[in-house]
């Protein structure tokens, strides 16, 4: 399609080479009338988006004001602070630990402790572009547009990372077009603040992995119980296949729906450059060891996740004096 070969700088400036190219196309006597309608609404599209993404576009727009920017900027600060306490010995050693039921457990890394194949993997099965595009995908929102089109119904989001982070974090969840020109100029002005780094690392210390784990740490810890430092290839491909459906695809629920979805990571990563054919086969082959898996679990229905899959448990050091404490 035309709009693969449109570099993201031609884009940047509010899409004024799509708008003039797509109108060069409707205007063409061969376009049946029911592509002509496709193209208009792409036309249309194009317009919208050129507003929506900031003053530099569209003089004037105040689409999200900059109190509504600092006031998204808080809420996902704020979100990088623990949910959970921790009870330790006098020697140090962890005891148990506590999280709040409603809102699950989080462990927050630092950017420089990210681990780089979970940030591969995650890059690379929802936003292989996230290191190039201005916080939104000009060519995934209008694939994701024509898609919806002609499925008469949303099937496809079109959402970068950045763009996900700001709509589940600052956003309401109502699919309008408001909502999505709000979350895309909230995408791009956090873009221009922050390195991409940054940005990923709020978006995997905040993201839902099921089980009540959120943020990558957590996910190691409830999955595989250890650091998302010490993940496999095999292990951190699986994880960031969870977080289109965590339910769905939960492995505790449906082994055979979280091993499709971690083949996909391996074969996004192939096709990105970050992993070799025979990398992805291997890891694919390498047996998973869960830190509790139980029968129920697994032979639950379809997308249900049980209370068994939802509360994976510990053996708990010194039960009496945790329970005191």
């Amino acid at each position: 399609m035309w709009g693969n070969r449109v570099p993201y700088s031609r884009l940047r400036g509010g899409g004024a080479f799509m708008l003039g190219t797509m109108r060069q196309f409707a205007s063409s006597r061969r376009v049946s009338l029911g592509r002509r309608r496709v193209v208009l609404g792409l036309v249309l599209l194009a317009g919208i988006l050129a507003a929506a993404c900031g003053p530099q576009v569209a003089p004037g727009s105040n689409v999200v004001t900059d109190a509504d920017y600092a006031a998204c900027l808080d809420q996902i600060r704020s979100q990088a602070q623990p949910a959970a306490t921790y009870i330790y010995d006098r020697h140090g050693t962890l005891l148990a630990t506590i999280t709040d039921p409603d809102a699950g457990l989080r462990i927050i890394l630092a950017s420089d402790d990210m681990p780089l194949l979970v940030k591969q993997a995650t890059v690379a099965a929802e936003d292989r572009f996230f290191y190039q595009h201005p916080g939104y995908d000009m060519r995934a929102i209008t694939r994701a547009w024509v898609q919806n089109q002609q499925a008469g119904e949303v099937v496809s989001g079109g959402s970068t990372i950045t763009q996900q982070l700001v709509k589940n974090i600052c956003l309401t969840p109502e699919q309008t077009y408001d909502r999505k020109l709000r979350e895309i100029n909230l995408a791009a002005r956090l873009t221009a603040q922050f390195s991409r780094d940054s940005i990923l690392t709020f978006y995997l210390n905040k993201v839902y992995y099921g089980s009540q784990a959120y943020g990558i740490e957590a996910a190691a810890n409830v999955f595989f119980g250890k650091s998302a430092q010490d993940l496999t290839l095999a292990e951190a491909a699986m994880l960031a296949g969870l977080t289109q459906s965590p339910s769905r695809d939960n492995p505790y629920a449906n082994v055979e729906r979280a091993k499709s979805r971690q083949r996909y990571v391996l074969a996004q990563m192939v096709v990105a450059g970050y992993i070799s054919q025979a990398e992805m086969e291997e890891a694919f082959a390498q047996p998973l060891e869960y830190k509790r898996l139980q029968p129920d679990a697994v032979e639950s229905d379809e997308g249900v996740e049980t209370a068994a899959a939802d509360e994976p448990e510990d053996a708990v050091l010194a039960p009496h004096f945790v329970q005191f404490v």
